[in-house]
């Protein structure tokens, strides 16, 4: 097996890392029921999943010489300080395109959510950096042979359609989400930054659809 992944093409390589990581997690999302229900037991159980596929894929890149240290994940206060600014610009875009988009097109309410507080919080750090990792720090890194905006757009691109399970006006606001952080990676090289403002942006999410689904509940209760 190892013979194997040290002999494969860098395309190769590519579609493989993609598939271990997204692939399963994709297809589960694919044929889940709409709506689609995230409670605690959800909560934990995909951050788990989430490490297993994320320990996976840096075994696979241990045997191609690359780890989490070739993709900038160092911790500092520094880049913590940037992730709390980034999350603030990022949320900022994500927002007003979200907003722009329901003006024009209403989205039906398409998630059932029932968490509590530290399962958020569980979710909200591990889903960050297994995303930004693979999003950000893989996908980025192995496309900047084509250019900065090829490589950018494609991460973007790709993040919205990962979440298109949402919906489609959640999709738009985060292709525009994924440009910022696709750009603020390709300057800075530094992961940490991304995964605070990550963590940041699905915390208060959750609770924001966490209050949404409460309303549609008395809405429809009244």
């Amino acid at each position: 097996m190892k013979s194997f992944i040290r002999n494969l093409s860098t395309p190769a390589e590519f579609c493989l890392v993609m598939v271990v990581g997204f692939g399963l997690i994709a297809a589960g999302c694919a044929i889940e029921p709409k709506p689609f229900v995230i409670n605690n037991y959800r909560l934990f159980e995909g951050p788990i999943i989430e490490l297993i596929l994320l320990s996976i894929v840096l075994w696979i890149g241990r045997i191609r010489g690359w780890s989490l240290a070739t993709f900038g994940f160092k911790i500092s206060w520094k880049s913590t300080a940037g992730g709390l600014l980034l999350f603030v610009i990022a949320e900022v875009v994500l927002w007003g395109v979200w907003t722009c988009t329901e003006a024009i097109h209403v989205q039906p309410l398409r998630v059932i959510f029932d968490g509590t507080a530290p399962f958020i919080l569980f979710c909200s750090v591990i889903n960050a950096v297994f995303e930004e990792v693979l999003e950000a720090g893989y996908l980025i890194s192995a496309l900047s042979r084509f250019g900065m905006w090829p490589a950018i757009l494609a991460g973007a691109i790709f993040r919205a359609c990962y979440h298109l399970f949402i919906g489609l006006n959640t999709a738009m606001g985060l292709f525009a989400f994924g440009l910022v952080f696709g750009w603020v990676y390709w300057r800075w090289r530094q992961l940490w930054p991304l995964v605070i403002a990550h963590a940041l942006a699905d915390f208060f999410g959750m609770f924001y659809l966490s209050h949404e689904w409460q309303q549609h509940i008395i809405h429809h209760a009244a």
